[in-house]
């Protein structure tokens, strides 16, 4: 069962990361979604004409990924890793695979521990696990290959950054899309 609110509470963080509004207008909503033992009320809230808007363009086609950290390889994507585990020293850099929005900085899902995900376009979304240190804040841009985070460790493991790419909220295999 905890199993299973985990994995709602991520795909909830995905859903949200990934629902873009249309044309870039705003406008106000209300909907409740309910699923066994949980509600979800998502919020668009209404855009102030009186103020320029300072929001950068959608990103372009992400056209190749950098390796968030130079380590090898502890863990493959599989069904049960969503992503890789990459090795390195606790407190060893960890950079943004491409260029994007920080949509979640924190540690409020379990068994993620300090968590980034950058969104980089209405179809790709990158998350940074089981960091000891986060460098940047939901709501900033990053650059690829920007220093963003400093690696941790789950638990009593040894230093490790859990790292995924989701398409369209899916996990998919990040070595079909990292280079080198």
């Amino acid at each position: 069962m905890r199993f299973i609110k985990i994995v709602f509470g991520v795909s909830l963080i995905f859903l949200t990361a990934c629902t873009t509004l249309e044309n870039g207008s705003k406008h106000t909503s209300h909907k409740k979604t309910s699923t066994s033992k949980t509600t979800v009320k998502k919020t668009k809230q209404a855009a102030d004409t009186t103020k320029p808007v300072k929001e950068r363009e959608p990103i372009a086609a992400v056209k190749h990924w950098d390796w968030p950290v130079r380590g090898p390889v502890l863990t493959k994507f599989s069904h049960a890793n969503k992503g890789l585990n990459i090795g390195g020293l606790l407190g060893e850099a960890v950079y943004a695979s491409a260029a994007g929005k920080v949509v979640y900085s924190g540690n409020g899902l379990r068994d993620y521990g300090n968590l980034i995900i950058i969104k980089h376009n209405s179809l790709f979304l990158t998350t940074y696990a089981y960091n000891s240190k986060l460098l940047v804040k939901q709501g900033d841009w990053v650059k690829s290959g920007q220093k963003i985070a400093e690696i941790g460790k789950k638990g009593d493991k040894n230093p490790m950054l859990h790292f995924e790419i989701r398409r369209a909220g899916k996990p998919v295999n990040p070595m079909q899309y990292l280079k080198g």
